[in-house]
């Protein structure tokens, strides 16, 4: 977060966080009887812009959290409050430019808080695009320029344009992309989209253009057509887990792949 702590998921397990500066971290979970946070397993983390940490889960809702692990608040559906979540079952959040929090749901498609003053409304879109029915989203993010992306699982990738609120979906049917199920997202520093996908390797979009990277069984390329996580470092370098290929460096100005896994590396599991 923005105060350097650490705050790791463990799954069904409850969240780790390392508080920077303490030898000590806290362990947060649902079954304590004192500070429980939501139950189910934890899918992501967002700050807001009051510096406290949105626990993301996929039948759970959300927990929001100070920075020094203490249990704020609980955001769940309610059947009789039309704005509350769309549902419990969440993979996705994300907190663009604006301060808005964007949430992907199971089934229900999108859930947006937006911050005017101090507080939030919650307004929901079940479909994206020209589809009639609701999807899973499975990412969230937002480039340089504004423009929200949503992976979808199974309905490829959405780019909506937030200042004429085009929308254009990209599949394997009309774009690059060698799969429709979207894994993972990720902008990086000079405003790349990096997809992960499901059985379709990582794809690449830069200034209109896409590529895709395939699985390359030689070892020279990428490691599995599975990219389970995508991130970027301060030098630009983009790392990616896999599913059982191992965690890889990529630098987008030099090519090429270094490969950390089990056998060669002392990599704890080579799903990453």
């Amino acid at each position: 977060d923005s105060q350097n702590n650490i705050w790791l998921s463990q799954g069904a397990h409850g969240v780790w966080l390392y508080r920077f500066g303490s030898e000590i971290p806290l362990h947060l979970r649902a079954t304590d009887k004192v500070n429980a946070i939501q139950r189910g397993f934890i899918r992501g983390f967002e700050e807001d812009a009051e510096g406290n940490v949105w626990l993301a889960s996929d039948h759970g809702g959300i927990c929001i959290c100070s920075k020094e692990g203490k249990v704020l608040t609980h955001l769940i559906h309610d059947s009789k409050d039309d704005k509350s979540l769309a549902s419990n079952g969440i993979y996705a959040i994300c907190r663009d430019k604006a301060g808005n929090i964007w949430i992907g749901h199971t089934k229900l498609g999108l859930s947006v808080y937006k911050g005017e003053n101090k507080t939030w409304e919650m307004s929901h879109i079940r479909s994206l695009h020209d589809n009639d029915l609701p999807e899973d989203v499975n990412n969230v993010c937002e480039d340089k320029d504004g423009n929200l992306w949503f992976g979808m699982d199974g309905n490829g990738l959405i780019r909506l344009e937030r200042a004429t609120g085009k929308e254009t979906r990209y599949t394997r049917e009309n774009s690059p992309l060698r799969s429709n199920v979207i894994t993972s997202l990720h902008c990086d520093s000079d405003g790349r989209i990096w997809i992960g996908t499901f059985y379709g390797g990582m794809s690449c979009y830069e200034n209109g253009r896409m590529s895709t990277f395939a699985y390359d069984p030689s070892g020279n390329g990428l490691a599995s057509e599975n990219v389970w996580a995508i991130d970027s470092d301060s030098a630009g370098r983009i790392w990616i887990g896999t599913l059982g290929g191992g965690l890889q460096m990529y630098d987008p100005e030099k090519g090429g792949f270094i490969t950390y896994t089990s056998q060669s590396n002392g990599l704890a599991n080579d799903d990453v």
